[in-house]
């Protein structure tokens, strides 16, 4: 298979100054399934202080040997990202997250495609042999890498843009959706580790059944668009995803025995903005203003995700990225 060029479906965004069609806001949580680490930039040496042992000092100043004894400096650690003080996923990181899995999920239909690839590289003329950088993403998102769309979308040099980027925004466009940072549950702060491994690696990451809390906000969606967006967020029925893979190291089977970058996304629930449009599911509807938890719930999100794959039909590959990662690692 050859890389072959794709038309980019675009046109006119659609107002950001009104209220019509669907807003409003998802509670969300993120659940880890394996161990986890969100964070960028290069490690930093770990200084551990014992406190007590200073305190015993009373006052008088520290000399050599007592900092040896009460300052002890481990070597560089990569920190998780934190967010005043507490430990959290970027509402960034989350943003690009669901936005490369929809970006990636959409195939072209006729020779056109709806969504640009607003940071990917360029179209690839063959799969990297297995062990090489960027390997299992590409075996696992074809036919889409084989893709070339040509420029992303700008709306300061362009009029027109793709579906995706007039939902999650572009160069001199606001986005429809928007995502707090996701902290981590107070309770599961505990369930911080320094992990050690090959190549002189030590990350700060969380371990499997950890959770955290954000939320989504979005405006002007339509029903199939809402739809789209949980699609993004692997959800397929119901309120809790299938597994996805978010964060550093997610692409391995394991790592030195651990698996990285195993989550799931849990909708705890959805609330309408009193300017919304009513939703309407089953033989019921969740009007301007109203909150749905629960079995509702359950049944409006897989209604949702429906409308969705019955609109874009022949454009969206279902993909277990999990699955694939695992059916991946025999190749090694």
């Amino acid at each position: 298979m050859q890389k072959y060029v794709v038309k980019v479906l675009r046109g006119r965004p659609r107002d950001r100054g009104g209220y019509s069609d669907l807003t409003g806001i998802m509670q969300v949580t993120i659940i880890t399934e394996s161990h986890l680490h969100v964070g960028q930039g290069p490690g930093r040496p770990l200084v551990i202080i014992d406190e007590n042992g200073i305190k015993r000092l009373s006052g008088r100043r520290m000399s050599a040997q007592d900092l040896s004894n009460y300052v002890k400096i481990e070597p560089a650690v990569i920190a998780f990202s934190r967010t005043a003080g507490r430990l959290a996923i970027p509402g960034g990181t989350i943003k690009g997250n669901i936005r490369s899995r929809l970006e990636l999920s959409f195939k072209a239909k006729g020779g056109v495609v709806r969504a640009c690839f607003i940071r990917a590289g360029p179209a690839i003329e063959k799969l990297e042999l297995p062990g090489r950088l960027g390997w299992r993403h590409q075996r696992i998102w074809v036919p889409a890498v084989y893709e070339e769309r040509g420029p992303p979308c700008n709306l300061t040099s362009d009029n027109v843009v793709c579906l995706l980027c007039d939902l999650f925004g572009t160069a001199g466009l606001k986005s429809l959706i928007d995502f707090s940072d996701f902290v981590l549950d107070e309770g599961d702060v505990g369930n911080l580790e320094i992990v050690e491994l090959p190549y002189n690696m030590r990350l700060e990451a969380v371990k499997p059944d950890s959770r955290f809390h954000g939320s989504l906000h979005f405006k002007n969606l339509k029903p199939e668009e809402l739809g789209l967006l949980l699609f993004g967020m692997a959800i397929r029925r119901g309120s809790l995803s299938e597994p996805a893979l978010l964060g550093r190291l997610k692409y391995n089977k394991s790592v030195d025995g651990r698996k990285f970058g195993r989550i799931r996304y849990k909708v705890e629930e959805l609330r309408l903005s009193r300017y919304s449009a009513p939703l309407r599911y089953g033989g019921a509807e969740v009007r301007p203003g109203e909150t749905l938890q629960g079995i509702g719930l359950d049944e409006l999100l897989g209604q949702l995700v429906q409308e969705a794959l019955n609109k874009f039909t022949g454009e969206l590959t279902l993909i277990n990225e999990v699955g694939a990662v695992e059916q991946l690692g025999q190749l090694r």
